[in-house]
């Protein structure tokens, strides 16, 4: 079987040690799950059995089962404490969660309404997800890394060096392209780049480490940039 693209899980990871940490840390790690996770889990839930079989006339569009996916098991002690004993990659084990929570959902439904079509087994629980759900999850990890990015290139009041790996990398415009709306020249322009995308890497590595740990980043950032290069 093909190594999982994203990402594995350590025991000595930033998740573990912020539940350690009580209530608070559950709450800083319920937020970094659902601002990485969210639109992935959403492209996973919205290529299942599932929805095609309800198309959101039960339990909402992806978005909202997501949402209700979240409310019920990060809301529990032992959601995230159970994968660091399972030795699985944590988007896998929030994709199987999320399939799991669906399959109650509508089994409680369908105990309401026998008259409905609901699939009677876990199908797709196991399958291997696709390349759009990989690239989906991938896409969600580098845009956090941006916004950390932008956020501590602001509280240095780097803005002018933000804007630049923006219109860079994100926009795709040549450095003489650039110059003219910094106000400077297209050199500089590559040395206001350099200097953000040294944080945006350093931003980037950080996050990963929160997943995996400090042997392993290397190797999921890899990865991570594998998953972003392959067709959907």
């Amino acid at each position: 079987m093909a190594k999982d693209a994203f990402p594995t899980r350590t025991q000595q990871t930033w998740i573990g040690q912020q539940l350690l940490l009580g209530d608070a840390g559950r709450r800083e790690v319920n937020r970094h799950v659902m601002s990485v996770y969210s639109n992935g889990l959403a492209t996973y839930y919205r290529g299942s059995s599932y929805y095609r079989i309800d198309r959101g006339r039960l339990l909402g569009d992806p978005d909202e089962v997501v949402q209700g996916f979240y409310a019920d098991r990060l809301g529990r002690d032992d959601f995230l404490i159970d994968w660091q004993s399972r030795g699985m990659p944590l988007r896998r084990w929030l994709m199987n969660g999320l399939l799991f929570y669906v399959q109650e959902r509508l089994r409680k439904e369908k105990r309401h309404d026998g008259s409905r079509e609901f699939p009677e087994e876990l199908v797709g629980a196991e399958a291997e997800p696709s390349r759009e759900v990989e690239r989906r999850f991938a896409i969600d990890f580098i845009q956090e890394a941006c916004r950390r990015t932008e956020a501590e290139c602001r509280a240095r009041d780097q803005e002018a060096h933000w804007e630049a790996f923006r219109l860079r990398h994100l926009e795709g415009l040549k450095p003489r392209q650039i110059a003219p709306r910094l106000e400077v020249d297209a050199r500089q322009v590559m040395g206001l780049v350099r200097t953000a995308k040294d944080r945006f890497h350093c931003e980037l590595r950080s996050l990963m480490a929160r997943e995996v740990a400090a042997e392993n980043v290397d190797e999921e950032l890899r990865l991570l940039i594998d998953s972003m290069d392959s067709e959907s």
